[in-house]
């Protein structure tokens, strides 16, 4: 199999193997203009459309709220009217919602390590469980005045 060679020498050039000429430089980017200054994160822009206002119906006039709270409003809405996708992501909707402000009231500090809290709550299942088979095992009792072993009965004992 031939390989082609550059032109400045030997060097093969091949899979893996590009000419001398088209390598990167050292000590110079790959991207030496950068960013360009005039486009916008993604990010950036969706926060930014959904912050812009625009006017709803509101009883008998109208209202100015932002295009987020009316998205809201519509996903309620649309839950309301038994649209079984709109409540499905409200309730996900509210459950996230719900985890990140528990989550945002948490003090760092009072954060447990999770071995600790496992080991805390086995020792709560185990304590549980043996204090259901004490009440289980105190409520059997055995019948009076029979014996234990077949064959032998407290009367019939000779001493």
């Amino acid at each position: 199999m031939t390989h082609a060679r550059d032109d400045r020498g030997g060097y093969a050039v091949g899979y893996g193997k590009p000419p001398l000429h088209s390598r990167f430089r050292k000590g110079r980017s790959g991207n030496p203009r950068g960013r360009s200054r005039g486009s916008t994160p993604l990010a950036q822009l969706l926060q930014q459309a959904l912050d812009e206002t625009v006017l709803v119906p509101k009883g008998h006039g109208r209202r100015r709220i932002t295009k987020r709270e009316a998205i809201v409003a519509g996903l309620v809405d649309r839950a309301l009217q038994a649209d079984p996708r709109a409540t499905r992501l409200l309730l996900d909707l509210m459950l996230k919602t719900q985890h990140d402000e528990a989550f945002d009231q948490a003090d760092p500090d009072d954060a447990e390590d999770p071995r600790e809290y496992l080991i805390r709550e086995l020792d709560r299942l185990v304590a549980e469980n043996e204090q259901a088979q004490e009440e289980v095992l105190g409520s059997i009792k055995p019948p009076a005045n029979e014996a234990l072993v077949e064959g032998h009965s407290e009367k019939g004992k000779s001493g």
